[in-house]
């Protein structure tokens, strides 16, 4: 397998492009001075001292990039991954995290020793990390196009929250909407319901022993105002700068964290991308309430409702 990292040896499988294996490289060289026997050995030694006996040695994840990312975008992508992976994992467990750039699908292999099992990790969770690292690369080079159209914020905001009922009766999240059906904005839909869904998910997440989450639009003439509230254990004046941050955890969380860490990071960059202003208010012991606002427009002559 080590072999296969650092191509010791030549290899003539049809998938491999020798020419280009100069471009591969290692994420880990820096967090990982010893090679990857060393390693092992050390660790395999720790494990028999603390005897034991049912523990992984070795795992790795293999994190393939999409297909329509370019050259330049490969490095961001590649990067955020192993990020996101030492979060979960811890950067003194890697053993090595070779990127192939010489096959045909360019590849991380995040090789580690495990401390304990994760619980918070699975495969469809790091599928869900691929596609949310590949929008946050795409918003934050630039290359994603918005195709803004005309829409009722409130009729849009309630078809949302519809999706919400299963973890309502399921799990005992009380949701409180409040819209205004006259008021229209215009956005981009799909970068809208991604702004909704990432903000409210996140107010699952951090809702508190009530699990109440409160959805409101405010109008005036000229502008539209959408918050989302939990009543947790709201944040601190010295975290407050840090809530935008990749993979950005309050250390107070206490139910399974849903989501990958970068919600609140892809929300911040379409906000920007809209040129939509936000914020957000938060008190120790009551909560936290995330707000943006947009522009109201006036209702398309067109469209009937």
């Amino acid at each position: 397998m080590f072999a296969h990292y650092d191509r010791s040896h030549s290899s003539s499988t049809s998938n491999i492009d020798e020419s280009r294996t100069h471009l591969n490289y290692n994420l880990a060289e820096k967090d990982q001075p010893l090679s990857c026997l060393d390693f092992l050995h050390k660790r395999m030694s720790q494990i028999k001292v603390l005897k034991r006996a049912n523990v992984n040695v070795m795992c790795d994840w293999v994190v393939t990039a999409p297909e329509d990312l370019t050259e330049e975008e490969l490095p961001l992508f590649f990067d955020e991954c192993y990020k996101f992976l030492n979060a979960r994992y811890g950067k003194e467990n890697v053993i090595s995290a070779p990127v192939h750039m010489d096959e045909t699908s360019p590849h991380l292999h995040y090789n580690f020793v495990p401390v304990v099992k994760d619980n918070h990790i699975d495969s469809d969770r790091l599928a869900a990390l691929v596609n949310d690292i590949m929008d946050l690369t795409k918003l934050e080079n630039g290359s994603t196009e918005l195709h803004k159209e005309p829409f009722c914020v409130g009729s849009r905001l309630r078809e949302i929250m519809t999706r919400y009922k299963l973890l309502s009766e399921r799990d005992g999240y009380k949701f409180y909407v409040s819209t205004n059906e006259e008021a229209w904005g215009e956005a981009d839909l799909i970068k809208f319901d991604q702004i909704i869904y990432n903000l409210v998910n996140n107010a699952v997440n951090y809702s508190g022993e009530e699990k109440s989450i409160y959805v409101m639009e405010v109008c005036t003439k000229k502008k539209i105002t959408i918050s989302v509230t939990d009543t947790g254990d709201g944040i601190s004046k010295e975290l407050m700068p840090l809530i935008f941050d990749r993979y950005y955890r309050a250390e107070k969380h206490k139910r399974e964290v849903v989501g990958t860490g970068l919600g609140l990071s892809i929300v911040k960059q379409i906000f920007i991308l809209h040129g939509f202003k936000f914020g957000v208010k938060s008190e120790v012991g009551i909560g936290s309430t995330f707000w943006f606002e947009l522009d109201r427009i006036e209702k398309p002559k067109d469209i009937n409702m």
